[in-house]
């Protein structure tokens, strides 16, 4: 039994829920009590207030106390989950998932090749898209053919052997 939630409830004279932390039974006086046909009070024991020994020892012993709202909560969860394992389980969605993991990857794969011929083409381009450059012998800094950069004294290209002049 949790003693140390037996003492809060006696203490405050209130359940209250561990989620939400609304009231689910409150042992003060009824602020507008219900009335019978004779005009007595309905459910009122005089010299009662509180929550009751015997509410007292079921809550204070629960693990958790739930009100209906925070019930129905996890009950709705807990079968959310169950069912959604059961789904994912189920033969044709596993392969469908392994359809989808394969598209992914080929996807990918295509992505990465069509970023390898766009670097290739900006490349074999670039001599027509750079400002070219010239060194202190009037040369320039980068191939006509290619577009490579050359080496300041050299007389061939690096990249595909073109003369330099």
């Amino acid at each position: 039994m949790g003693i140390g939630k037996t003492l809060k409830i006696m203490f405050t004279n209130k359940v209250k829920c561990d989620n939400c932390g609304s009231v689910i039974i409150d042992g003060t006086i009824s602020k507008s009590p219900e009335y019978d046909s004779r005009g007595r009070v309905r459910n009122s024991n005089p010299g009662m207030e509180g929550v009751g020994l015997l509410d007292t020892i079921i809550y204070g012993a629960k693990k958790k106390v739930l009100c209906n709202r925070c019930k129905t909560i996890e009950r709705v969860k807990k079968n959310t989950e169950k069912e959604m394992n059961e789904f994912m389980n189920r033969p044709d969605v596993k392969k469908q998932i392994a359809l989808e993991k394969e598209n992914l990857e080929l996807e990918r794969e295509n992505l990465e090749l069509n970023n390898r011929y766009l670097k290739q083409q900006l490349n074999r381009s670039a001599p027509a898209t750079k400002k070219l450059q010239s060194n202190s012998n009037g040369k320039t800094n980068f191939c006509s053919q290619c577009g490579n950069a050359l080496k300041p004294n050299g007389r061939f290209c690096p990249g595909c052997g073109q003369s330099v002049n």
